[in-house]
Parts: C-alpha cells; structure tokens; sequence
C-alpha cells in the first residue's frame, strides 16, 4: 500500500509539468527515499532447554535504524507445523511434548514495512517426576509379659555362658499385686541356680503396702533394700542387678539402693539356667516383663550413686559386643513343643536379638499391649503422588538416617520401604528421604523423620 500511494504522488507531479518523466529504478524500494527496515539481533526461546511443565516465551533483540516503532509477528512450528497464535508465548502442556522440536519464526515489522525474519529451535527435554508425598507411619510392637504360676522366663544353658564373672541384669517390670504375705517368701524377679546350689535370688519381699527389692547371694547372705525406696505398684520400674567380683549392687529407677560385698561363696557352674518371674506357685510373681538384657560386665561401674535411668529405655534395646542375651517381649514369639522329664510341653520362644543365639523360652505366659514409654517399632516409609508428566515410569529411591548414621531398611515394593524393629533398637532420630526418578531425572529429596530425644 505505502508504494503504491507513492507512485501515485509521482504520477500527479509530472502530469503538473506537462511531461511524463521516466521512473528511476529505486522509485519502488522506500529506503531509497530514506526508511530503513527494523533488524533482529537475536532470537532467544526461554527457557532454553524447556520441558512439557514449562511455558515458553521468545527472547528477541531488535532494532530500527530510524527509531520507528516495531511490531513483531511469531510463528511458532513443533516439528516442522505451525501450532499457537501469533504470540510470543506457547503452553508446552498444550502444544507440544518430550522429543519435539519447538521452532519459533520473528518477522519485524515498523510502519512501512516488514524487516528480515530469523528463527531459533530447541529440542524438548525430559521433565523430571513431581516431588512425592511421604509417609512414615511407626508399627507398634509394644507389648509386655505377663507371668503366672510355674517357670515364666527361662533360658536354657548354653555353651560358653557363665554367670560367676562380672554381669549386668537388667530389665523393665512391672508388679500387679505386692508378695505373698507369709513370713520369709518373696515373689522372684530373677533366679539363678537351685535352692542347693544358689547362684543368686532377686524377689519381692516386705509388706504388701511396702515392697521391697531382696537379694539372696550363693553366702546364703539375704539383703533388702530400704523401706525408703519401695516399688511401686503396677508402674514400670528399671531395676538392675549388677556383679563386679566381689561386690553385687541394684539400681532401681537409676538409684543405688542396694551393696553389699560377698567374698567366699563360689556362684554355680553355668549348667544352671536363668530365670525370670515365678517358678513355683508357693514364689508366685504377680506381674510383667518389658526387655532384659544380660551382658557379661558391669555396665554401670562408672555411674556411682545415680544415673539417667530413663536413657535407659534406649541405651538397654541395643546389645554391644558383651551383650550375652537380649530379650524383647515383642512381636508375638513362635511355639514350639519341648520334651522335659517325659511329659511334651508347648512353649513360647523368645528371640535373642544379640548376636549370640540365646533364645529363651516362656511358659504359662500372657501377653499385653504395654510398655514403658518405649518406641520399638517397625517404622514404615510411602511414597505418594509423585507425577511424571511425560508419562514415563516412576520409581522411588530411598535413603534412611539412624541417629546420624546411613541404616538399609527393606522393600515392600517399589514405593514402601520397612525399617523391622529388630534392627532399630533403641532409636532415637530415624529419618526417611524419598525421590521419585523415571531414569533420566530425579525429584527433590523429600524428608520424614520421628525425634524421640524431647521426649526422653
């Protein structure tokens, strides 16, 4: 339109003279009258590697020499045909997917007319899986024996265990009802040997509104602990039984509450087995069982009068390398069926969860979801809702945290991930991180984790 007005004008002027002059060659082209056509720099399509998730737009550097003002028109192509409007952005969600390649076409325009076009392509990329939802749920296995009449606790012999060196029992327990109240009878806690070869007695004594702690040694030397320093009833109590030639002691609740030094009794030979709760109805012991662990030195040698017994409930669920039995009342034990003086008994086995394969087994037993304060659980770690929006595959990645250091847990299936009690003793910080991948690109890790510290 521009040069056909300017013919005309030209026209108008040699008809005024009298005379048609002839046109000179660049009579067509307006920059030889002065306009110069806007030019493009650069073409720039941001972001630079896009993905399906993102909205591209075009970059473009462009100048007019004589400073008119300059539209732009856009074409963009995917994989060679147009798509869009004329506009200098394009949803990628709409238009165009993983693999394609995205072209976009810039002609500059000022008001006379269009400049030189230039274009720039990109080949789409993989779009990384949305970062998952995680779950960590804690599997309760809190549980706690309960003892009747007739053996409860015992472990049987087993070669190289010996209870006449340096030890430490301790256990979580709980008492129903205070000891029998005839004179001279306790409710035994724990038991070693036989009433004529007496490794030592640890029972219930005093009165039934008073109970105490009484230990009997191989001396035959009985000990009580002071009416100052009851149990109390049906409430967890922490009591530990400790041995360093020639001294014995108890702790209970993290109090010294008992010492006494012994120096010409020999304990019995380890043929004996170790015992827990009642073994005959006239010693009944009328409550329950939480852990126990025997280790094969004093642990508490260095803690003299007091210590922070409520670690304990932590510190107790993990054996070292002198941990000689441990001993949880969870998850429900298996049964087996035992010959013992020629009558077939079923019993309840207890694992050890030491590395030294002493299981113990319980009779007339029951069980009972209670325990003091502690968290042995299995924890369960669940990837949710991660996205990939190229619809590839996407499976998760897992890394845990056990109070600081790297822990394996085990698969359930791609997205669920077990941490089994067993190997979580006594924990005290477990996290879980998750990221989805689809094998080219991974999410953000996400975190879950429990802190029990603040509450100990």
């Amino acid at each position: 339109m521009q040069r056909h007005h300017l013919l005309s004008i030209l026209t108008l002027a040699g008809l005024s003279t009298g005379c048609l002059p002839d046109l000179p060659e660049w009579a067509g082209d307006t920059s030889a009258l002065g306009n110069q056509r806007p030019q493009i720099q650069s073409v720039t399509i941001d972001p630079e590697n896009p993905t399906v998730q993102d909205t591209v737009q075009v970059l473009v550097e462009v100048t007019d020499p004589d400073g008119d003002d300059i539209s732009l028109n856009y074409t963009w192509l995917v994989n060679g045909e147009p798509v869009g409007d004329s506009d200098e952005t394009l949803v990628g969600a709409k238009f165009f997917q993983k693999g394609d390649t995205l072209k976009v076409e810039v002609t500059p325009y000022d008001d006379i007319g269009a400049g030189n076009s230039a274009s720039t392509a990109t080949e789409v990329q993989n779009s990384a899986p949305t970062e998952p939802l995680v779950n960590m749920t804690q599997i309760s296995r809190c549980q706690s024996l309960v003892v009747n009449e007739g053996i409860s606790v015992d472990m049987p012999n087993h070669a190289g265990m010996s209870i006449d060196a340096d030890f430490t029992l301790e256990t979580w327990m709980f008492v129903h009802s205070a000891p029998p109240p005839e004179p001279e009878q306790s409710s035994l806690i724990m038991f070693h040997g036989t009433a004529e070869n007496l490794g030592f007695r640890l029972g219930l004594a005093g009165t039934t509104e008073n109970p105490v702690l009484e230990l009997t040694l191989p001396d035959g030397t009985t000990e009580s602990t002071s009416s100052d320093s009851p149990i109390e009833m049906v409430e967890w109590q922490h009591v530990v039984l400790i041995h360093e030639y020639p001294y014995w002691g108890i702790y209970l609740n993290g109090e010294r509450v008992l010492s006494h030094e012994t120096l010409d009794a020999e304990m019995p030979n380890d043929a004996m087995p170790l015992r827990f709760g009642a073994y005959s109805s006239i010693n009944g012991f009328d409550g329950g069982f939480y852990s126990i662990r025997f280790s094969e030195e004093n642990l508490y040698s260095g803690e003299g009068e007091s210590f922070d017994y409520q670690q304990s409930r932590y510190s107790m669920l993990r054996p070292t390398d002198r941990t000689i039995g441990l001993w949880l009342m969870g998850p429900e034990p298996s049964e087996v069926s035992l010959l013992e003086k020629g009558e077939s008994k079923t019993y309840q086995v207890l694992v050890d969860h030491s590395p030294n394969n002493h299981d113990i087994r319980v009779q007339n037993g029951t069980w009972v979801e209670s325990c003091p304060g502690i968290n042995v659980q299995d924890i369960r770690c669940e990837a949710l809702d991660s996205v990939d929006h190229d619809g590839d595959f996407i499976s998760y990645e897992f890394e845990w945290s056990l109070d600081g250091g790297d822990f394996t847990a085990y698969p359930i299936n791609p997205s669920v991930q077990d941490a089994w009690y067993e190997e979580i003793l006594g924990w005290t910080k477990i996290s879980c991180s998750v990221r989805a991948t689809d094998k080219e690109d991974q999410s953000e890790w996400v975190v879950q984790g429990f802190d029990q510290s603040a509450s100990q």
